[in-house]
């Protein structure tokens, strides 16, 4: 009897993969249709989509999914756009780490080489290095960020809006943590600047201190995504 609940389970989940098994869908409930290019797809309960090419991961409570066809006969097929909701997840891995954002709802899509995550309600990002783990959490209330398997922890850049929130390692202490609220953040590369009411907290092993009620604060990082320096202005200073 347990056997059978067993089958009757694995039967009722959904799956596909393209022909060279690089793009791979799961859900609990799913239907497709074939539109130009394409495929559409429909899915509910622990969806999970996931590209070994593009070396990313989506999972949700529920995904509306575009794929389109491989440019050649048995070459993988791809993520074109997809709308999810009910608690989503996004990994993006890339050769030096890789970054993982959630929120309530999102949508991707392609964009050049990689993809564009907007995602709402109470975001996340957390930045891994393959050296030292967790070395950037932020968090707000919504985020427009842009993938790409090729740059640092595969986040090119991203902009949070707020209240937002930054922890930090500094570089030299791995248990240094320094905290930034703010307003806004946005994230390029290896530079964070944060604006409006900023105010900044470091751990008693940091020797930071606090900083409190500046307009905008600058903060550079160093290849492991550790805080190196860091400039401020508040009211007229430059």
């Amino acid at each position: 009897m347990m056997l059978l609940a067993s089958l009757v389970l694995a039967q009722s989940v959904f799956t596909y993969s393209d022909t060279s098994r690089d793009l791979r869908i799961q859900a609990k409930d799913g239907q497709g249709t074939m539109v130009e290019s394409g495929y559409r797809f429909e899915l509910r309960g622990s969806v999970s989509i996931d590209s070994k090419k593009e070396q990313f991961s989506l999972r949700a409570g529920k995904i509306v999914a575009d794929v389109v066809s491989g440019p050649i006969a048995g070459g993988p097929n791809q993520l074109k756009a997809a709308t999810a909701s009910l608690g989503v997840r996004f990994e993006q891995v890339s050769p030096t780490g890789s970054s993982v954002l959630t929120g309530s709802s999102a949508t991707y899509t392609v964009q050049g080489v990689g993809g564009k995550l907007d995602a709402k309600g109470t975001v996340r990002i957390v930045n891994t290095n393959i050296v030292k783990k967790e070395t950037l959490i932020a968090s707000g209330s919504a985020i427009t960020a842009l993938l790409d398997k090729n740059s640092k922890r595969g986040l090119k850049s991203a902009t949070l809006s707020g209240p937002v929130k930054i922890e930090l390692d500094q570089a030299g202490g791995q248990t240094s943590r320094i905290v930034f609220t703010g307003r806004t953040l946005t994230l390029d590369g290896n530079t964070i600047r944060l604006s409006g009411n900023v105010k900044a907290t470091g751990s008693s092993a940091s020797r930071f201190g606090n900083l409190g009620n500046v307009d905008s604060v600058t903060v550079m990082l160093n290849d492991k995504g550790e805080m190196s320096s860091f400039k401020f202005r508040s009211g007229g200073g430059h």
